[in-house]
């Protein structure tokens, strides 16, 4: 990572109310993280309208980005 950045967090995903498919539907985010050089990923599918999606992912991003400062790997692999 650049700039002597340690961390890293990323998402993408379908918000809605539209752009969602069969195989994506409205609802699904994918999580970037990178903590002291290494990578993980997560997706996630949630419920809800367009701001409640976005709420409930940002919520999901902070406490695993937390698990993952935390070393608590069972924490992050459970969720």
């Amino acid at each position: 990572i650049k700039n002597g950045v340690n961390v890293s967090l990323s998402t993408t995903g379908i918000a809605g109310p539209s752009g969602g498919s069969a195989a994506k539907p409205v609802g699904t985010v994918c999580f970037g993280f990178r903590v002291n050089g290494i990578t993980y990923t997560k997706t996630q599918f949630f419920n809800g309208n367009r701001q409640e999606i976005r709420k409930k992912s940002t919520d999901f991003a902070l406490n695993a980005l937390y698990l993952l400062l935390s070393d608590d790997f069972d924490a992050f692999n459970a969720l």
